[in-house]
């Protein structure tokens, strides 16, 4: 009987929690604060929203849509700054790929270059050598690549770029400007030069 006694205060207990609980816990409404500046109050089953100004309560229809479409905003913004700083990086790459291609076309061009062609016949006989009506002639001052070629044969090196080469003959060296002999360096005492 004790117990039959005890389990309607137990009800009545637990009914009083259960109804705190929903009715006087959470409160009707939410508190938060709208830019750390005013206490804002949104009902919790209406979510009618309310700011709190110096002259008093004042609604605020459609608060939380506001936030959210200003959070979407924002975040959009963002996008667009992150996409525009994609464009700008492969633009300034490229750029500098094109930079980079015309110093490496100009650095070609104004260079030395190889005749790799010229390199593999150096080891060749010289078909001029062998002709003794080619060793009688020799060559000068404004001669052209042909003439050098016909009277000392393929070169061991050409070396040069658009306006100026420099054949080598062993140690000995001939230089021309603009496809015309301009000088040469005899060191290897080989030059047929007049």
């Amino acid at each position: 009987m004790k117990y039959l006694s005890r389990i309607p205060n137990t009800l009545i207990l637990l009914a009083c929690i259960v109804a705190f609980g929903l009715f006087v816990y959470p409160g009707l409404y939410k508190y938060d604060k709208l830019n750390q500046k005013f206490p804002v109050k949104i009902n919790r089953i209406t979510g009618q929203t309310q700011v709190l100004y110096p002259n008093g309560w004042s609604n605020m229809d459609g608060y939380d849509s506001a936030a959210i479409k200003m959070e979407e905003y924002k975040k959009e913004i963002t996008d667009q700054i992150a996409t525009q700083n994609e464009m700008i990086k492969n633009d300034v790459l490229l750029s500098i790929r094109e930079e980079i291609d015309l110093m490496k076309d100009s650095i070609s061009l104004e260079n030395d270059y190889i005749n790799f062609d010229a390199i593999r016949n150096r080891n060749k006989i010289n078909q001029n050598a062998a002709n003794p009506a080619g060793s009688d002639q020799l060559f000068g001052k404004g001669d052209s690549f042909e003439t050098v070629e016909k009277i000392m044969g393929t070169p061991d090196s050409i070396i040069g770029g658009s306006s100026f080469e420099i054949w080598s003959y062993g140690s000995s060296n001939v230089y021309f400007r603009d496809g015309e002999v301009s000088g040469w360096s005899n060191d290897g005492k080989n030059l047929k030069i007049k």
